[in-house]
C-alpha cells in the first residue's frame, strides 16, 4: 500500500487511496465496508462528518460522496488547481479546497461554490500538518501559513487580508483553532510570542510573551480561554488568551517533553526529563501538582495522552508505553516497544484500543 488514508471525526471510519482506487474501512474492525475508483488518481480526501466524505483527485475535482460511496452527493472542478489540501469549518457548514495560490470555499451540502479567496502572499502549499489552512466559522475567514512560515488571515468576502506576514523570524509551532472556532491562537518557536485572533472576524486579540525565551512546548485548553508553554528550561506557564496575563507557573525541575490538557480543560498533563529523574506529571488548572509519577522508561521523546473518560493517561516513548491512573498516578500497565527512528508523535484511534504512533528521522517521517 503506497496511498494515504484519514480517519472520520468521531474515529469510526477511515478513508483510504491508492491511485484511483478508494476504500472506506469500519474501526476499529478493520473491516472493509465499501470501495469504488474515481476517474483520476486521488490527490487527497475529508471526512466532513460521519456519513459524508470529500475526495480530491489530480483533474482538480471534489466530490462529496457517502460514507459508503454510494451516492455522489455532489461534484464539482474547482477553480483552485491543482487540489494540495482539503478543510472544513468548524460546524462543517463550509468545506475548502487549497491549492498554491488560493483557497475555493464551497457549500458543503449542496456543493455551490462560495467563491475563491486568493492568498496575498506567494509560496507553494505545504500539505503538511505543520502548514495547514484553516476555515473559521461558517466559511468567513481562511486561515493558512505559508511555505515561509507567515501566517495570513483572508477575510472570504472582501478577500482582503486581515493578518499577514511578518509573524516569525523562525518557525510556526502552532495553529490552533479553539472548540467552536472561537479563538485562532499562533505560536512562535524561536520568537517567544503568541498571537490571538477573533476566530470569527480575524481581528487580533493581543500580543504576549511567552517568557523571556523560546518555548518548545505548548498546549491550548479545548475552550480556547487559557494557554500554556513550557520553556527550554523546563518552567511551565499558563496565560489567558484573552488578556494576554500569566496566570500561573510551575518548574519542572527538568525539560519538559509534551504537555496535553484533559478533554474537559481541568488538568494538563506532561512529561518531564531530568537528570536523575524521569516523570509523569498531572497539573490542575492553576498548575498545582496533583501528583508525579517516575517512569521507566530511559529514551525520549516522550508524549503523554489522555483517556476520553479521563481515567488514564497514556505515556508513550521510543522504549515504552505506560498507562497511569489519572487521579492517583500509579502504574496501571507497561508494555516495552522497540523503534528504529526516533518518536515524532502518538494518537489514539476511535475508542482508545488502538494507538497510532510516528516515527521519524531526517529523511522523513515513518
Amino acid at each position: 500500500f503506497h496511498g494515504a488514508a484519514c480517519l472520520s471525526p468521531r474515529g469510526t471510519r477511515v478513508c483510504a487511496w491508492e491511485a484511483s482506487d478508494v476504500s472506506v474501512f469500519r474501526s476499529p474492525s478493520g473491516s472493509r465496508v465499501a470501495e469504488r475508483s474515481v476517474h483520476a488518481p486521488v490527490r487527497t480526501a475529508l471526512w466532513v462528518n460521519e456519513e459524508a466524505l470529500l475526495i480530491a483527485d489530480e483533474r482538480s475535482v471534489v466530490r462529496c460522496v457517502s460514507d459508503d460511496l454510494a451516492t455522489e452527493r455532489w461534484s464539482r472542478v474547482c477553480a483552485v488547481r491543482p487540489v494540495l489540501s482539503l478543510a472544513r469549518s468548524p460546524d462543517g457548514r463550509v468545506c475548502a479546497a487549497g491549492g498554491a495560490q488560493g483557497v475555493e470555499l464551497f457549500e458543503t451540502a449542496r456543493g455551490t461554490s462560495l467563491g475563491v479567496v486568493p492568498f496575498a502572499t506567494t509560496g507553494a502549499l505545504d500539505v503538511s500538518l505543520r502548514q495547514p489552512i484553516a476555515v473559521g466559522p461558517e466559511g468567513r475567514v481562511v486561515a493558512r501559513v505559508d511555505a515561509h512560515d507567515a501566517l495570513e488571515v483572508i477575510d472570504a468576502e472582501t478577500h482582503e487580508p486581515r493578518v499577514r506576514g511578518g509573524l516569525v523570524e523562525g518557525e510556526v509551532a502552532s495553529v490552533e483553532w479553539s472548540n467552536g472556532g472561537a479563538v485562532l491562537a499562533v505560536a512562535a518557536r524561536r520568537d517567544p510570542t503568541v498571537r490571538v485572533w477573533d476566530g470569527a472576524t480575524g481581528e487580533l486579540r493581543d500580543v504576549f510573551e511567552v517568557g523571556d525565551g523560546p518555548f518548545d512546548v505548548y498546549a491550548l485548553a479545548p475552550d480556547g480561554t487559557r494557554y500554556a508553554t513550557a520553556s527550554p528550561a523546563g518552567v511551565v506557564q499558563l496565560w489567558e488568551v484573552r488578556s494576554g496575563v500569566m496566570l500561573a507557573e510551575w518548574s519542572s525541575a527538568g525539560i519538559v517533553r509534551d504537555l496535553r490538557w484533559s478533554p474537559d480543560g481541568e488538568m494538563l498533563a506532561a512529561c518531564v526529563w531530568g537528570d536523575e529523574l524521569h516523570a509523569a506529571v498531572c497539573l490542575d488548572r492553576a498548575l498545582r501538582l496533583r501528583w508525579r509519577g517516575e517512569l521507566r522508561a530511559s529514551l525520549e521523546p516522550a508524549f503523554v495522552r489522555w483517556s476520553g473518560d479521563l481515567t488514564r493517561v497514556r505515556v508513550v516513548t521510543s522504549g515504552s508505553i505506560e498507562d497511569r491512573d489519572a487521579g492517583t498516578g500509579a502504574e496501571v500497565r507497561r508494555w516495552a516497544i522497540t523503534t528504529e527512528r526516533a518518536l515524532a508523535g502518538a494518537e489514539w484511534v476511535g475508542d482508545e484500543r488502538r494507538m497510532v504512533i510516528v516515527t521519524g528521522r531526517g529523511d522523513g517521517p515513518a
